[in-house]
């Protein structure tokens, strides 16, 4: 149930953002912006990311402790002079 409330939020707050903008500065921005800004809208409503980010730092984390073990392992060797 967090998922869906997190995912309506955000597109709640996307369309009010638009629809501030839009009633602020209606010939500020462009048509082009207006376009992406309901996009990214529609991404928020549809699209998971909450979950997605979730996902990425579970990821993230095993791939960068896997790498700390790797650099935790290697041994220092002085160089012969």
């Amino acid at each position: 149930m967090r998922l869906y409330v997190c995912m309506t939020a955000c597109g709640s707050i996307c369309t009010l953002m638009y629809i501030l903008l839009n009633s602020v500065l209606p010939y500020e921005l462009p048509l082009k912006r207006r376009r992406g800004l309901l996009r990214v809208n529609i991404l928020f409503y549809l699209l998971p990311l909450p979950w997605f980010t979730a996902e990425l730092k579970v990821i993230l984390r095993t791939l960068l402790d896997i790498k700390g073990e790797e650099v935790i392992n290697i041994s220092y060797k002085p160089c012969p002079h």
